[in-house]
């Protein structure tokens, strides 16, 4: 895993919003990514949920072809990364938005999800059991594209808990800045918040 040196002035910022409507977390960090590509703003990290369930899916995919396999009601939002269908309910969401080349982040897009779930994992693994999946152990999906489901179908970096994903992420990359966005489906830990800001704050700017 390859990372730049740390710039002066590399200055992070921090924030944990309310809970929002899908449309609402979509175009907060969309603007972020807006900013950041335009050199306008600072590296963010977010801590951040829903104001109630809610389904949100990828760039690449479709509305109509996720409808057919969404719960009855639940409002459906893309996402500004990929990925497949995630429903947030009882989740934790986490995104970062940084320039490319930002350290500590790494240069490789390829690794940004490793560095990023090592920390998250850092954070569970004192009361959860969990292992991060290797590229080489997950199966080849059988769902089509258009209607799969995040959390059914693990991938390589995505944390695990035996065989049930509990960790997975998104990615958008344009010319200039990156946005990771990503779910952490439990709230079995006390004041997960918290210790995730304390990490990310280490690991980030430390």
């Amino acid at each position: 895993m390859t990372a730049p040196q740390k710039p002066s002035g590399n200055l992070w910022r921090f924030t944990e919003t309310p809970p929002l409507t899908g449309e609402e977390n979509m175009r907060w960090d969309t603007d972020q990514l807006a900013l950041l590509s335009a050199n306008e703003a600072p590296p963010i990290f977010r801590l951040f949920s829903f104001s109630g369930p809610t389904i949100t899916y990828g760039r690449l995919q479709k509305h109509d072809d996720v409808k057919k396999v969404a719960p009855p009601d639940w409002p459906l939002v893309q996402r500004p990364t990929a990925g497949g269908i995630v429903l947030h309910q009882h989740d934790l969401c986490l995104s970062l938005c940084w320039r490319r080349g930002t350290a500590p982040l790494p240069t490789s897009v390829k690794d940004v999800y490793g560095w990023i779930h090592h920390v998250v994992q850092g954070v569970l693994l004192p009361q959860i059991d969990s292992r991060m999946a290797a590229c080489c152990d997950t199966p080849k999906s059988i769902t089509s594209f258009d209607q799969r489901q995040c959390f059914k179908e693990p991938v390589g970096y995505d944390i695990l808990v035996g065989t049930e994903k509990i960790v997975g992420g998104a990615l958008a990359v344009t010319k200039n800045a990156c946005l990771y966005q990503g779910s952490i489906q439990t709230f079995s830990i006390p004041d997960l918040n918290k210790k995730l800001h304390h990490a990310f704050t280490r690991a980030l700017t430390l």
